[in-house]
């Protein structure tokens, strides 16, 4: 148990979050249903969800949304993860439950609904379970006293995934094709299969260097002229059958293979690693260094973002969620947040003292 306080979020503030998710919610699944609307489908939600994901995603319809609400459902997410950051926090260091602190994250997971894809539930659990497994390691001072504990609940938050994936399957219309076998067969072992498939028939070098890898890096300099690469499309890979099922899902090597070659794939990993190494490092630091642990919240959360890849990398490379100008607006909304909610009041909190 802390000293600390709780970290409180005033019914204002709380009124306020939940009037923005609101909104945000609203327009994206207007903007979603007017793009449905557009190529004339109509219908009950689930259907039209189902559509969603057939029509303008898999098919390649033009969908996107406005630079404000792109920006707004980022800033959104950043504010539903502090909600769950500010209740696993008070639970751990003071058993409190705010259980009000849960509502933006409820409304928050309507938010992802609206995109259709489901990797944004993934991350959301990472986030949540990196939370939890670094409070429990500051409170053992990262021994290995409870390392059996994060294993087993790790499982767990595996075993909920797989059964949430195949849940949202059924809303968005890719689960009623296929069993439960079937479906955990394709996504926990179909990408094995299809990185040997790659291998065998398909690999080609990338003409450019990081062309898949750094696909965003390469869109934000060829957009602002800093360099003179033609426009590319970014392939998705052939699909591929594998008894009665097909496939597009080739692990997280298949781009860094194509890009830099075995070799340079067997390098890139062993520098992720030393890089994600770095990291837990530096939270241990920050834990030996008795920095309060509600004013962590912007490394916490940082790190949980740039975990979320590795734990799809058995699916595909997911890094390019990280090497893209999003991450960067992430970072400022999560410092505007760090500021407001914790240091600001830590800075009242010690000028009241004096």
């Amino acid at each position: 148990m802390t000293n600390e306080k709780p970290i409180i979020i005033s019914r204002i503030e709380l009124l306020f979050i939940n009037i923005v998710l609101i909104i945000v919610v609203y327009y994206c699944f207007n903007n979603l249903f007017g793009a449905l609307n557009s190529i004339g489908i109509q219908g009950d939600i689930f259907y039209r969800l189902e559509s969603a994901r057939t029509y303008l995603v898999l098919a390649g319809e033009e969908f996107s949304k406005s630079t404000l609400l792109s920006q707004s459902s980022v800033f959104t997410e950043c504010l539903a993860i502090f909600c769950i950051y500010a209740y696993i926090y008070n639970i751990i260091y003071h058993n409190k439950k705010s259980t009000a602190y849960l509502l933006p994250v409820m409304l928050y997971i309507l938010q992802l609904m609206s995109s259709t894809g489901r990797t944004g539930y993934i991350r959301l659990i990472v986030v949540i379970c990196i939370i939890i497994f670094i409070f429990w390691k500051d409170n053992v001072s990262w021994t290995r006293e409870k390392d059996n504990k994060i294993i087993k609940y790790s499982l767990f938050s595996v075993a909920v995934f797989l059964v949430l994936f195949r849940l949202f399957g059924y809303i968005q219309g890719t689960s009623q094709y296929s069993t439960v076998s079937e479906n955990f067969a394709k996504y926990i072992g179909s990408s094995i299969i299809g990185l040997d498939y790659y291998l065998n028939t398909t690999y080609v070098q990338s003409d450019i260097f990081g062309k898949e890898t750094f696909v965003k890096i390469i869109q934000f300099l060829r957009q602002y002229g800093i360099i003179d690469i033609p426009y590319y499309t970014m392939s998705t890979g052939m699909y591929f059958r594998f008894g009665e099922n097909i496939s597009n899902v080739y692990t997280g090597l298949r781009r860094s293979i194509a890009d830099f070659t075995l070799i340079g794939m067997f390098v890139s990993r062993y520098l992720l690693g030393a890089f994600y190494g770095i990291i837990i490092r530096r939270l241990q630091r920050l834990q030996t260094n008795k920095k309060p642990q509600r004013n962590r919240f912007l490394e916490i959360i940082i790190y949980g973002f740039l975990f979320y890849p590795i734990t799809l990398t058995a699916i595909g490379d997911y890094f390019s969620t990280i090497f893209c100008t999003t991450f960067l607006y992430e970072i400022v909304y999560l410092y505007l947040i760090n500021w407001y909610f914790i240091k600001r009041r830590g800075t009242r909190r010690k000028q009241a003292l004096r």
